[in-house]
């Protein structure tokens, strides 16, 4: 309901305009119900004036636009006939059959359009990413008969995303070759391996550092204090590094397939379903390098199928120019997933004290916090378990009392703002806090600021995606949260 709430709030006041009301007309009784007009003939009357409305003049084609435009909306989002026949009445949308029809012409331009733009792709230097999932939608009859029942349909949607042409324009052609690409294959087989190549540099390492500092006083301008001069204060955000373009993508959807990828049969079909889509021939789509993007099952099962086609030199047959890359959503989940199963302890035993700790002081219930279905409620347990934890030692450096927080917030100068921001970091934040915590033998502080470093990562990689900034993005290669990763490297 709060989803259809602020859609038809959305439509209803596009631009947030606030209309007064005059006072002698809010006073009025006779203004609220005049006199010789009934209450069900008020809808009628509203009906009627924007039926008029929207047929005279530009004004009017342009109210006929919006409430085409409402009505796919309307029908997209899963709103009922009856709902929606409701706003037709009010004059807030088209009928369901016109947006039906309008769906219709659109996937069908839509089809064209994409045959086109594959039928081009031949002659790039990289062909657009064709990006698939699954998907599972249950069509639920509350009162069951025969051929009415409920039903779930399993199935698989994508797109195709074209590469930014400024991004083709920096890229050596001589490097985006099919033979290329097999030699640096090659190349991956007899690399050496040094373990001096997954440490930081000092640049990085500095940037870490400037990272923990922005994050510390993040949560200190938020929770406790404000300082009087953020000139010269360590920033709540730290610096850019790689900043990505906020052009939107250029996405082509790819009509929905009734065929699912949970098995090597299946991601066959997704793929004549997609050879069928894209106007290409068998020859013609596996000839070239194919980009793709999928979660860990879909690589599995296309690996599966490409074994069982192997040995062969025809391209068609042995698929070797279709190259998996996990998607950055799934790969995040599982990387998250597992450093959240880490530290969440046994919840069942008192006396442990990992995060579902913190999580009840929070006030959410711990079993609930590691779902699959919902990536970011895990990712928000995370920062709020990080956030307090740092609140923590804030109040630590600065002697306040629990009970004082969230009171009127203090007023620090810069330099007593930044001198609380490096002792929380040197206390607890770097790698001698930790080795000093072992030494000690301290083990609830130990697997503590274990637990603030591996959050850390987590809220740097929701924050920089925020900002767009894929330079931040800390390396995650020390990181195996299962060994099936190891199965769909290219090699």
């Amino acid at each position: 309901m709060p989803f259809l709430y602020k859609t038809l709030m959305g439509i209803l006041n596009p631009n947030n305009m606030v209309f007064p009301v005059e006072p002698e007309e809010s006073s009025s009784s006779e203004n609220n119900n005049p006199e010789g007009a009934a209450r069900e003939d008020i809808p009628e009357d509203i009906a009627s004036i924007a039926y008029e409305d929207s047929h005279q003049g530009p004004e009017g084609h342009h109210r006929r636009l919006e409430t085409l435009h409402n009505a796919i909306r309307f029908f997209s989002c899963g709103i009922s006939e009856r709902v929606q026949e409701y706003m037709n009445y009010m004059g807030l949308s088209s009928s369901r059959s016109t947006a039906v029809s309008a769906l219709k012409t659109l996937a069908k331009e839509q089809s064209k359009k994409l045959k086109s733009i594959m039928a081009k792709s031949s002659n790039l230097l990289i062909r657009p990413t064709i990006c698939i999932e699954n998907i599972d939608m249950e069509e639920r009859v509350h009162q069951s008969s025969i051929g009415y029942r409920t039903h779930t349909f399993r199935g698989t949607w994508g797109y195709v995303h074209l590469p930014d042409q400024k991004l083709r324009a920096t890229l050596d052609p001589s490097e985006l070759t099919i033979s290329a690409y097999h030699q640096s294959l090659e190349q991956v087989e007899r690399m050496e391996l040094n373990p001096t190549m997954f440490l930081p540099t000092l640049p990085e390492q500095e940037h870490n550092k400037k990272v923990w500092k922005s994050q510390i006083a993040k949560v200190l301008k938020e929770q406790i204090a404000e300082s009087t001069d953020e000139a010269l204060s360590i920033p709540t955000s730290p610096p850019e590094i790689e900043v990505i373009s906020h052009a939107a993508p250029d996405l082509h959807m790819l009509k929905i397939m009734d065929a699912s990828e949970n098995s090597a049969e299946g991601i066959g079909q997704v793929f004549e379903s997609i050879i069928q889509q894209t106007g290409l021939t068998g020859n013609q789509f596996f000839a070239q390098l194919q980009p793709m993007d999928g979660n860990l099952a879909t690589i599995q099962n296309f690996k599966c199928l490409r074994n069982q086609r192997a040995p062969s030199s025809v391209p068609k047959y042995c698929m070797n120019n279709i190259v998996f890359q996990l998607g950055a959503s799934h790969t995040l989940w599982n990387i998250l997933s597992a450093i959240f199963s880490h530290h969440i302890g046994d919840p069942s035993n008192m006396l442990d004290c990992g995060a579902w700790q913190h999580l009840e002081a929070l006030g959410f219930a711990a079993h609930k916090a590691i779902q699959k279905k919902d990536f970011t409620l895990m990712v928000n347990q995370m920062e709020q378990i990080f956030e307090a934890l740092l609140c923590y030692c804030l109040m630590v450096k600065l002697d306040l009392n629990l009970g004082k927080l969230g009171e009127e917030q203090l007023k620090l100068p810069a330099n007593r703002w930044n001198s609380t921001v490096d002792e929380v970091y040197d206390s607890y934040c770097t790698s001698r806090a930790r080795r000093d915590a072992v030494k000690a033998k301290n083990t609830k502080l130990s697997n503590t600021l274990l637990l603030l470093h591996d959050f850390s990562t987590v809220v740097e990689a929701k924050q920089s995606m925020k900002a767009g900034d894929v330079g931040r993005l800390i390396p995650t290669s020390g990181l195996h949260p299962t060994s099936v990763y190891e199965e769909v490297s290219p090699t």
